[in-house]
This record gives structure tokens, C-alpha cells and sequence, in this order.
């Protein structure tokens, strides 16, 4: 897959515009982390569950908050603390970001209130 990823990056005519060519850059990373992904599920589904799956089948269901919480500060983290750049990847506007941070921070103000 990552030489079929490659081989649409080199087949092609680079898009004129940067934000054409930033879209196809983006698009052949998801690639390429969908590869590693399924590279790694072929790689556990060849090995026994150990204990440590059969604990993490078992663990809380979290809210949808809290999920979209862990992969935008992982998307941020990633990034180095870039939040336009974390924005970028997970295809949404840095104002959104900052939005839900502020958001997220008036619910746990909440709950340690309560």
C-alpha cells in the first residue's frame, strides 16, 4: 500500500494550487497510517489474546466528548502543540478546536464543582 501510495504522488501532475497539493499530501498520510493500521491488526490477529486485551474489551464505554477529547489532544500532540496543523489532519477549523477546549474545560469545571 505504501508503494501504491507513492506511485500516485509520482504518476500525477502535481496540483497547481498549495491547498490542492496540501489535500493530496494529507490523503497519501492517511494512506500510508491506514497501511501501518492494518500492518499492526494482521500482526495481533496472528497472536493469542493475552490478558491485557481481555482487560481492554472490559473497559468503560467513554462518552463521545471525552473520545473526540482524546484524538484532537493526540492530533495536538502529534503536532507538537500545533493546533492549525493538528486542525489540518483532522480536517476541521483551529476556531473549532479552540472551541471544544473551551467547551471540554466548562465540563470539568462542572464536575469539580458538583
Amino acid at each position: 500500500d505504501q508503494i501504491h501510495a507513492v506511485s500516485q504522488l509520482v504518476g500525477h501532475d502535481l496540483p497547481e494550487s498549495v491547498e490542492d497539493l496540501h489535500g493530496l499530501v494529507r490523503r497519501l498520510a492517511l494512506m500510508l497510517e491506514e497501511s501501518e493500521a492494518a500492518d499492526a491488526t494482521v500482526a495481533s490477529e496472528e497472536r493469542p489474546p493475552s490478558r491485557d486485551a481481555a482487560r481492554t474489551r472490559r473497559a468503560p464505554i467513554l462518552p463521545m466528548w471525552r473520545q473526540e477529547q482524546r484524538i484532537i489532544e493526540e492530533a495536538i500532540a502529534r503536532y507538537s502543540g500545533n493546533v492549525a496543523l493538528a486542525a489540518a489532519a483532522l480536517e476541521l477549523s483551529p476556531s473549532t478546536i479552540y472551541r471544544k477546549r473551551q467547551a471540554w474545560a466548562e465540563m470539568e469545571a462542572q464536575k469539580g464543582a458538583a
